[in-house]
């Protein structure tokens, strides 16, 4: 199966959304990234409980917005 996305770069609209899905990689590594440290953070260091729960909280809410635009870092695996 293959898809193909059609994009007039001569627009200002499309060439940004061009430069969007060519880097859509680079976008979801970094949240992956994010994603990671928040959760060494959590497990490894030593952090007051106010720092942990700001963390904590954080990441909570790294996955809601995920959860709301309909992806998952869970879609790496």
């Amino acid at each position: 199966m293959r898809a193909t996305i059609a994009f007039d770069l001569d627009e200002p609209h499309d060439r940004e959304m061009h430069n969007v899905c060519v880097n859509a990689d680079k976008y979801l590594f970094s949240l992956w990234n994010l994603d990671g440290w928040l959760r060494a953070q959590l497990k490894y260091d030593d952090l007051t409980d106010d720092v942990y729960d700001t963390y904590d909280l954080v990441r909570k809410q790294l996955y809601h917005f995920m959860d709301a635009n309909g992806v998952s870092l869970d879609d790496l695996s």
